[in-house]
């Protein structure tokens, strides 16, 4: 990994050449740079059933609706100095979801859901350094996802993680009424 310590801007690094081998992102102006991650059949799949079990719930909400993104996305979730990440998949609702147009480098503001799904590369201080800059920036939830485990953990500011296999339900939530699906929805 390749950390650049003079601060940059969510800008500036989109303004850098391309390379497809390497993950690019700002903690607080500071570039870090990693080897693009290995990723797994399990975690491509946890990421598509995630997708498609957000997606089914956003279809029942009241418009306006909001997005579900994917791949890496790109999201600044601080400025000043700025945190600019790639996620596995967020949920934005509505108002960000209208206020980032659909030619934008990146989602400009805080998801109202993070998902992380842990590749057989990740690294543990990778994972809590996303997550607690996640909590920082004021992203209300995060689920990390470990697909071998069928494990989820759901961070919420303020409150102790919680875990969840597939034998369960994900409980209600006051941010997202009516998402209840099985646990095991998730991972397949």
């Amino acid at each position: 990994m390749t950390t650049l310590t003079m601060p940059l801007t969510a800008d500036e690094v989109l303004a850098m050449p391309e390379n497809p081998r390497v993950i690019r992102e700002l903690y607080r102006g500071i570039l870090e740079e990693r080897k693009m991650t290995k990723r797994s059949f399990s975690h491509g799949r946890t990421q598509m059933a995630v997708g498609k079990v957000l997606s089914n719930w956003l279809d029942t909400q009241s418009p306006p609706r909001g997005a579900i993104i994917g791949g890496e996305a790109a999201i600044r979730i601080a400025t000043d100095p700025d945190t600019f990440v790639g996620v596995d998949v967020a949920l934005i609702l509505a108002a960000l979801a209208k206020a980032t147009p659909r030619d934008a480098k990146f989602v400009d503001g805080i998801p109202d859901l993070i998902v992380e799904i842990l590749s057989p590369s990740d690294r543990h201080n990778l994972v809590v350094k996303k997550v607690s800059e996640y909590i920082r920036a004021g992203v209300p939830m995060t689920w990390v996802m470990d697909p071998d485990l069928e494990l989820l953990t759901v961070i919420e500011p303020g409150l102790p993680p919680r875990a969840f296999n597939v034998t369960q339900n994900f409980p209600p939530h006051p941010l997202m009424p009516g998402f209840a699906p099985s646990i095991k929805d998730l991972f397949e």
